[in-house]
């Protein structure tokens, strides 16, 4: 109840799954059918790890690395009509911090998807939509829904960059988010071999750089 309540805090009407009846199984993935068909944390844990492992583990090994390490609770949830994981984290200092793994099949068919890079696609519609900090729902890969189209956001930084701006707006999305203003981002004009961009509201942008490096480079500072 203490975890219940906290959680609450930020989305009042969160609840925590006991039992998968027929209508949930109908709105969850069914290896998520498999991995909370036991009460036994440690292989809850084992099985949801092991789809991160068929399937993204080598494109991030130090975020994996950690998770194997320092997860220590693994819950289904919901709210707001969704169902989704949540991953109760031990942190470098100790404490106890909440990650939430989004449902792959809540990413419907669009050219946002249609036109992601393979790999990230796989992320998405095989192991989570989106994967981020609980409370504030960013620190970490964003679920579709919340993806920015850079085309639709005003950027300041823009008028005062110092070199030629080398990504096109209205192909650029940012799909990971430090909570702090930067982005890593694709333009899916100029996305091959993983290219991608971090983007800052108020410094020069870092371009060609890896996405899946930089992700897994970000995902372990936020857990430490």
């Amino acid at each position: 109840m203490e975890t219940l309540a906290y959680l609450r805090k930020f989305r009042k009407e969160i609840k925590i799954i006991d039992e998968i009846n027929e209508q949930i199984k109908t709105s969850v993935p069914d290896n998520w059918i498999l991995v909370f068909a036991t009460t036994d944390m440690q292989e809850r844990i084992s099985k949801i790890l092991n789809i991160w492992r068929d399937h993204i583990s080598s494109k991030l090994p130090n975020t994996f690395s950690y998770l194997e390490q320092n997860v220590k609770t693994l819950d289904l949830i919901s709210y707001d009509g969704k169902f989704s994981v949540l991953y109760g984290i031990q942190m470098g200092t100790g404490e106890i911090n909440y990650f939430e793994g989004g449902n792959p099949l809540d990413c419907q068919p669009n050219d946002l998807l249609t036109r992601m890079p393979k790999e990230l696609k796989k992320f998405y519609l095989s192991v989570h939509n989106g994967f981020y900090f609980f409370p504030i729902r960013s620190m970490g890969i964003l679920p579709l829904e919340k993806v920015t189209c850079f085309a639709q956001s005003e950027w300041g930084i823009i008028e005062d960059l110092e070199e030629p701006l080398q990504i096109n707006l209205d192909t650029t999305y940012g799909f990971y988010n430090n909570a702090a203003g930067v982005y890593i981002a694709i333009d899916y004009e100029n996305c091959d071999n993983d290219n991608a961009t971090i983007w800052y509201t108020d410094y020069e942008p870092y371009y060609n750089i890896n996405f899946w490096k930089e992700v897994d480079e970000w995902m372990r500072e936020a857990f430490e």
